[in-house]
């Protein structure tokens, strides 16, 4: 490799080959434009930013094995290349348990994970699990592991919802007020 330092205003060391071919571009100015087709780091108001160049993957690894990467608007950890059946996002792949955690900072967590039981997501803490949809709360499983739909709090066991499974495999529902 070799290196050259262009004009100084920018700030920049780029790294090419023999043949003049460059590599990598290390900026310390904010105002310096890349080109799209070579990978560059700068250094802007204390942050440091990443360009992959054009169809390039920004990825960090931990001896020679791929542990954090970046592509086509994909996040890969554990992997080098994140494959998506809806849309694009976060992917997780570890050999035992592949965890996502939210937490908020009060400590509340919930987490979604794989493992060799399946797909699992648990609230961790002693709250309440809320799904809904339309911006709306529609089902919540409280922290005694009451399933509420459509309610916001058991009202003791004198309303139950259940569910019966015949022998035939027909599966109906019932609802039952009053003790």
């Amino acid at each position: 490799a070799r290196f050259k330092t262009v004009d100084a205003s920018t700030a920049a060391i780029i790294v090419n080959d023999s043949a003049g071919n460059d590599y990598l571009h290390i900026y310390g100015a904010a105002s310096v434009t890349s080109p799209t087709n070579v990978a560059s780091i700068r250094g802007v108001s204390g942050t440091l930013l990443f360009n992959a160049g054009t169809g390039g993957n920004i990825t960090f690894n931990n001896d020679r094995a791929a542990n954090f990467n970046v592509a086509n608007g994909n996040v890969g950890i554990g992997t080098s290349s994140s494959a998506f059946t809806h849309g694009s996002g976060l992917q997780v792949v570890a050999a035992t348990t592949a965890t996502v955690r939210v937490q908020y900072s009060g400590g509340y967590a919930t987490e979604l994970f794989a493992d060799s039981t399946g797909t699992n997501l648990w609230q961790l803490s002693a709250a309440n699990l809320t799904l809904g949809t339309s911006n709306t709360e529609r089902m919540r499983i409280d922290s005694s592991g009451y399933v509420l739909i459509g309610k916001t709090a058991a009202s003791g066991l004198s309303e139950q919802l259940g569910v019966n499974r015949a022998s035939d495999g027909t599966i109906s529902m019932f609802s039952r007020s009053g003790g």
